[in-house]
């Protein structure tokens, strides 16, 4: 509590020399709005991720349930993830390749239930963490990258190792 304090007396202190006044309540003022921004703005990225993984594993599940037509196991076509990459990439645009269809997918089989899936990490995550092979590795390198926030990817870039 201390240590923000201090950064909000520091911050405060910058963002005065720039302003139009250095009145001090009107300094406060001005980092009161900005800060209600910044939070703002992180919850709606977070709000964001959250949706955009969640459509992910979803696009993941209905290319495995079609393969499969209700059976144990799929009649996998090779051609199912290019033409739905070319049909789908005419009707949204870019995100749609076969590769990225290929991830979604396995991001299902990986995660078949969404209560698994971390709304804390990035598409871009889920894309290194599907490179392990081990399910242990994985959850492993999943709960670091959670724990580490921000920082995860150095985590996440030794899985390649």
């Amino acid at each position: 509590m201390a240590n923000e304090n201090n950064e909000r007396k520091r911050d405060l202190k910058m963002l005065s020399n720039g302003l139009a006044t250095s009145d001090s309540e009107y300094v406060r003022l001005v980092s009161l709005i900005s800060d209600t921004w910044e939070k703002a703005k992180g919850r709606a990225a977070l709000a964001v991720n959250t949706e955009l993984i969640e459509a992910n594993w979803q696009t993941g599940r209905y290319i495995v349930e079609f393969e499969q037509h209700g059976n144990a196991k799929a009649r996998y076509g090779e051609q199912l993830l290019t033409n739905l990459s070319r049909d789908l990439t005419k009707l949204r645009g870019k995100g749609y390749s076969r590769s990225n269809l290929f991830n979604m997918r396995l991001f299902y089989v990986r995660f078949p239930k969404i209560q698994t899936v971390s709304g804390q990490l990035t598409w871009s995550h889920y894309l290194e963490l599907l490179k392990c092979d081990d399910p242990l590795e994985m959850q492993f390198y999943m709960k670091e990258c959670i724990n580490q926030g921000e920082q995860c990817t150095e985590g996440v870039h030794k899985i390649e190792e």
